[in-house]
């Protein structure tokens, strides 16, 4: 079908961790897809990678669901109702997604902005310990995969911290860039 959207389902999974919950800002609660980036930011952590999939425009979608564990590829469809169909190894349908267009400018730049391009190691970065988790939910345990090689890499003082990923990670999910911002914290009483 003309205009679907097929995307690697493993990806789609990882840039969900990366959504917020909170819908006071209904564009974070979404995934931003390109034809070449998926990418997924709560606000304060965000995720992008090179999706390698086939898309044809630059979409904001909320999935109002899971993607199931055993898919393998992700089938857009828009029509009068957008769904995301997921098919497993063998090609057949192992789960359906409702999902939301959202009209909306998706803050990329922001996110880009943020990227830090070099690593400072004489600097310290709050973090919340909750995003430390992220990396394994996106890429490791919560894809079935038993291990993922990580390095933090603070950027510049007060700015974002950057997660570099071992070589598997990086070939099987494009590249990743995640990001965090730090939090406020100044040595003494604590945050």
């Amino acid at each position: 079908m003309s205009g679907d959207i097929s995307l690697p389902s493993h990806m789609l999974r990882a840039a969900l961790v990366c959504v917020a919950n909170d819908t006071s800002r209904e564009v974070l609660t979404a995934v931003h897809i390109t034809p070449d980036i998926l990418e997924a930011s709560n606000g304060h952590a965000a995720v992008r990678m090179t999706h390698g999939g086939v898309c044809d425009r630059d979409i904001v979608i909320v999935f109002k669901g899971k993607i199931p564990r055993t898919a393998v590829v992700t089938y857009i469809k828009s029509s009068d109702v957008t769904v995301a169909e997921h098919y497993g190894k063998t090609g057949d349908l192992v789960g359906v997604t409702a999902c939301q267009v959202i009209n909306m400018a998706y803050p990329s730049e922001g996110i880009i902005r943020n990227i830090p391009q070099e690593t400072d190691t004489s600097t310290v970065a709050a973090l919340d310990t909750r995003y430390l988790t992220y990396p394994d939910k996106m890429f490791g345990t919560g894809q079935g995969r038993k291990q993922v090689g990580v390095a933090v890499c603070p950027g510049c003082f007060g700015g974002a911290v950057r997660f570099r990923f071992d070589r598997g990670t990086t070939k099987l999910f494009g590249d990743p860039v995640f990001i965090v911002m730090p939090i406020r914290y100044d040595g003494e009483t604590g945050l």
